[in-house]
C-alpha cells in the first residue's frame, strides 16, 4: 500500500518533547497548527489542548493523547552522574546506553543512560535491574559542574531520532501517542471543508497526563459531555518471535471488544470497508482515555481505536506508516457514516 505518509507534519509532531505533566509548550504548537486549519482551541490549567465546540448541533469528539513516558532527576552525585526516577510505565532493561535529553530551562543537555557493566545479576530468569544501579552521563566530572546545568526535578525524555526501516516503518521515541495526534491532525485537515455540513459539531481534544492516570481526560470528559467520543491510542503489536501474532503492524487500526468501548460503535467501524484488525486487546477496561468518558460522562458512546506500535514505551517504539493512513481512513469514513 502506498502510505499517502506526510513527513512533514510527522516531524512537527514528532520533534517536540511532551513529557507527561509537561506538555504546555507541545500544545501551544499544536494549538497554532490547528489554527492554521481553521479550528480555534486553547489550552486548559491541566495542559489539555481543545478546539472550540458550539453547543448548537450533538458532539462527535476526536482524541488523542498529548504525553509520553519521561524520566525525572532525583539527585546529581558527587562525582557528577544524575540519579533519576521513572514518569510513567517504562521498560528499564531497554535503558543502557540510550541518548536522552535533560529539559533545563528550555536549554537541552544530552546525556547517555549508565550503569555498572560488571555488576551483572544474572539468572536462568534473566537480569535483574533496577533504576538505582543506573545514572545519566552528562560529561560532568563533579556536582558543581553539574549544577551549573541541570537541576534536581528536571525532566528526561529519549533524543528524539527516527530511523527509517524496510517496509515503510519507523523507529522512534513516543510513537505513543504522537501517532494519534499526527492521524487527529491529518483527520481535521481532511474535514475542514465538511464539517461545517455535518448534523454533529466534531471537535478534538489532545489530552493531558494520560501516561499517569489518564487525568486529563477526566476534566474533558467532564467539559465536553460528548454523544460520540473516538479516543485514538496506540496498542501492543505483538507480530514477533515468540507473540501471538493477532495484532501485526501494517494491517490497519485495532478494533476490539472490551469494556470502554460502544459494541454499536465498534460494529459500525468493523462493517466500513476499511483496512482494519479486530483483535483481543490487551486490557479489557481501563488504561486507556477511553475510560475516563465511561466514568465522568455517561452518555457518551466511546469508540477506542489502537495503532499497532512495537517496543512500547521505548527508545525506539516501531510503527508502520500504513497504519497511520488507515487509521486516518478509518476515522474519516466512520464520521462520513454516522452523519448519513
Amino acid at each position: 500500500m502506498i502510505s499517502n505518509f506526510d513527513r512533514d507534519i510527522f516531524l512537527k509532531i514528532f520533534n517536540v518533547y511532551s513529557p507527561t505533566s509537561r506538555e504546555y509548550d507541545f500544545q501551544q504548537k499544536i494549538s497554532q497548527m490547528f489554527l492554521e486549519l481553521g479550528y480555534e482551541g486553547c489550552v486548559d490549567a491541566c495542559g489539555n489542548f481543545y478546539t472550540h465546540c458550539p453547543k448548537d448541533k450533538p458532539t462527535l469528539l476526536l482524541m488523542a493523547h498529548a504525553d509520553h513516558v519521561a524520566l525525572q532527576v532525583k539527585e546529581i552525585t558527587a562525582e557528577g552522574f544524575l540519579k533519576f526516577r521513572k514518569i510513567g510505565g517504562i521498560d528499564i532493561h531497554s535503558f543502557y546506553g540510550q541518548e536522552v535529553v535533560v529539559l533545563h530551562n528550555g536549554q537541552q543537555i544530552p546525556g547517555i543512560i549508565g550503569r555498572n557493566p560488571q555488576d551483572v545479576n544474572e539468572s536462568e530468569s534473566g537480569f535483574t535491574i533496577n533504576t538505582n544501579s543506573m545514572w545519566i552521563d552528562i560529561g560532568a566530572t563533579s556536582k558543581e559542574m553539574a549544577k551549573k546545568y541541570v537541576d534536581i526535578n528536571d525532566f528526561i525524555v529519549f533524543k528524539s531520532r527516527h530511523i527509517n526501516l524496510l517496509n515503510e516503518y519507523i523507529a522512534t521515541p513516543s510513537a505513543d501517542d504522537k501517532t494519534g495526534i499526527y492521524c487527529l491532525y491529518k483527520i481535521a485537515e481532511k474535514i475542514s471543508e465538511i464539517r461545517n455540513e455535518l448534523p454533529f459539531n466534531v471537535c478534538f481534544a489532545l489530552s493531558s497526563q494520560e501516561e499517569i492516570g489518564c487525568r486529563g481526560s477526566k476534566a474533558l470528559a467532564m467539559r465536553f459531555h460528548p454523544e460520540i467520543a473516538i479516543i485514538i491510542d496506540t496498542e501492543y503489536a505483538s507480530d514477533f518471535p515468540g507473540g501471538k501474532n493477532n495484532i501485526c503492524l501494517g494491517k490497519g487500526p485495532v478494533l476490539t471488544d472490551n469494556a470502554d468501548n460502544n459494541p454499536t460503535l465498534v460494529k459500525i467501524a468493523r462493517e466500513l470497508n476499511v483496512q482494519h484488525q479486530y483483535a483481543y486487546s490487551s486490557s479489557f477496561c481501563g488504561c486507556t482515555d477511553a475510560e475516563s468518558f465511561i466514568t465522568n460522562s455517561p452518555d457518551t458512546s466511546v469508540l477506542g481505536i489502537g495503532i499497532p506500535v512495537r517496543n512500547m514505551h521505548s527508545a525506539k517504539e516501531v510503527l508502520s506508516t500504513a497504519d497511520l493512513t488507515y487509521t486516518i481512513e478509518l476515522v474519516y469514513t466512520f464520521i462520513q457514516k454516522v452523519a448519513e
